[in-house]
């Protein structure tokens, strides 16, 4: 759904549960009946988020569970006090929660990220997107040139991938790419902790490729813990400065959607080779220091 319009100088309110929701939407278990849970390999970040949760009334227990495959389990239940409220069919307040925004039962393509989050003020906003980060994103060197690390979302939910595109620019002032689309017989199977893993579904993916969006998510995320965040910024201290001033100088005003159509993109022979557009704006040789196909108009270098 569309972001919800906030007055001029709203700062939003505090949800504590923030980040908790951000890894449920990515490696959560959201079942009608049972315990909600948390999969993670990342025995710090959940040391951390127990420390966390216990703020709020969550205590986030490790479950050991003996699973056919012989793959290891990494899950975990959050318990909460047993006080049934009224007019609510459930005990667990997590679960009361969730089932307040539109989630419990949603199986992992059918998540989405709440209108109420739109909401919130900047730090909540900054640790659901940390959330989302250390459970479904991830960060890579861009290329042996520029070394700019390129951030990664990927979901099987496409509501999900285009509201935290939403999100991130309009809250956050952090663009990314357009929304791509991977189809499951184009995905090959990769190694977990000694196992095979294949996909089963479609996936939707944003990147987060440009200097001044990279920066700015590094700054959004770099204060928090997990071991992808830690990646990150090791990524961000050995990226070399930018040659030239190539931050974004525009605000985003909007979108309209034009369908799909030809464009086509120059590049001369040259380190340091600018075109100066139609309408005034000057953009770099976009495949020097971003993947052009993967970029979309976010991904190019702008100045003025």
């Amino acid at each position: 759904g569309a972001a919800p319009a906030l007055p001029m100088g709203y700062t939003g309110a505090r949800e504590v549960r923030a980040r908790m929701l951000g890894l449920l939407l990515g490696d959560g278990y959201l079942p009608t009946s049972g315990s909600v849970t948390i999969t993670s390999a990342d025995t710090g970040l959940m040391s951390a988020l127990k420390k966390e949760a216990a703020a709020y009334g969550v205590d986030v227990r490790e479950r050991v569970r003996n699973r056919k495959s012989g793959m290891p389990s990494y899950e975990y239940a959050l318990v909460t006090d047993e006080d049934r409220e009224k007019a609510s069919s459930y005990r667990n307040h997590m679960k009361i929660w969730l089932d307040s925004l539109g989630l419990l039962g949603r199986l992992a393509s059918e998540k989405h990220i709440p209108s109420q989050v739109f909401t919130w003020d900047k730090q909540s906003v900054e640790e659901f997107v940390h959330g989302l980060f250390e459970a479904d994103g991830c960060a890579k060197s861009n290329g042996a040139r520029s070394k700019l690390p390129c951030i990664v979302f990927s979901f099987t939910s496409y509501a999900l991938v285009e509201q935290l595109r939403t999100l991130l620019a309009v809250r956050l002032g952090i663009y990314s790419t357009a929304i791509e689309r991977r189809p499951v017989e184009s995905m090959s199977s990769s190694q977990s902790h000694g196992y095979t893993i294949t996909p089963k579904q479609d996936a939707y993916v944003i990147r987060i490729s440009n200097r001044t969006a990279v920066q700015r998510f590094t700054e959004v995320v770099g204060g928090f813990y997990g071991s992808k965040t830690k990646k990150l910024c090791a990524l961000m201290d050995s990226c070399p400065p930018a040659a030239r001033d190539d931050g974004m100088v525009f605000g985003y005003l909007g979108s309209e959607p034009r369908g799909l159509r030809h464009v086509y993109d120059l590049h001369v022979d040259h380190p340091d080779h600018l075109f100066v557009l139609e309408n005034g704006m000057i953009v770099a040789n976009s495949d020097v220091q971003f993947a052009t196909a993967d970029a979309g108009y976010f991904g190019k270098q702008l100045t003025n």
